[in-house]
């Protein structure tokens, strides 16, 4: 059944814009890299990393901190990286979601040629496919949803988290990303942890194998109450 678009998220390290934004978009291109020798006797070309543009439309609505032009013209050619995701789908977890890790914004446009002043955004850089873990306030330590990533990974993979929000103050809380190889998660293995003491997004990488199911576990919530977050992971060779 079609996803209602409304059910779409577009998050710029902490914020969530999808309150601000009347559209996304994501094209993703893989070229080919020139591996010719001196026998071959036609081209031979190996994929390169996958590139994706992901645009944004969204209102202007003045200015200040969190207010959607401010934060996407502080972005705007930075030396800071900034993590940008593309959901899908958040009516359930375990959803695609389109993540570029390490970017900045290319492009940045006012326009009030339909009446509202629009503000219109474009990324472009290596944009890896995930799928969402989490998507939720958290409240206690303890383990999130199992998802069924398909099948298991033997190349490693990656893991983003989004801190959309904190009530109270967080000082070093604690979320792994973690699988396994039975739905059941015994014997699991933890592949890395997220330290978190502010907003903001995070991520990491891990090598190795890595099991069918994996799920966000919280080992300490810092001394926040609550901790409002989206996970997405990737597998290498799974996911895409």
């Amino acid at each position: 059944m079609p996803v209602k678009a409304y059910n779409s998220r577009i998050l710029v390290d902490q914020f969530d814009f999808s309150g601000d934004t009347k559209g996304i978009s994501l094209a993703m291109t893989k070229d080919g890299i020139d591996a010719a020798t001196l026998q071959a006797a036609d081209r031979v070309l190996v994929p390169d990393l996958s590139t994706g543009v992901i645009d944004l439309m969204g209102y202007f609505g003045g200015v200040g901190a969190g207010a959607l032009e401010q934060e996407l013209q502080a972005r705007m050619d930075s030396e800071a990286d900034c993590i940008v995701s593309a959901i899908f789908d958040t009516t359930a977890v375990g959803g695609a979601a389109y993540v570029q890790p390490t970017t900045w914004g290319k492009q940045l446009t006012l326009d009030g040629a339909d009446k509202l002043l629009m503000v219109k955004a474009q990324w472009e850089d290596l944009t890896q496919r995930g799928l969402v873990v989490a998507h939720a306030t958290i409240s206690a330590t303890g383990d999130q949803s199992v998802i069924d990533f398909g099948a298991a990974g033997t190349g490693g993979g990656w893991a983003v988290l989004h801190v959309r929000a904190i009530d109270g103050t967080a000082v070093n809380a604690a979320f792994t990303a973690k699988s396994a190889a039975v739905v059941g998660f015994g014997t699991p293995t933890t592949h890395g942890t997220f330290t978190i003491s502010a907003v903001g997004a995070s991520r990491l990488t891990f090598a190795g194998s890595v099991g069918r199911y994996m799920r966000l576990g919280c080992t300490s919530l810092g001394g926040a109450t609550s901790l409002a977050v989206t996970a997405i992971f990737g597998v290498s060779g799974v996911t895409g």
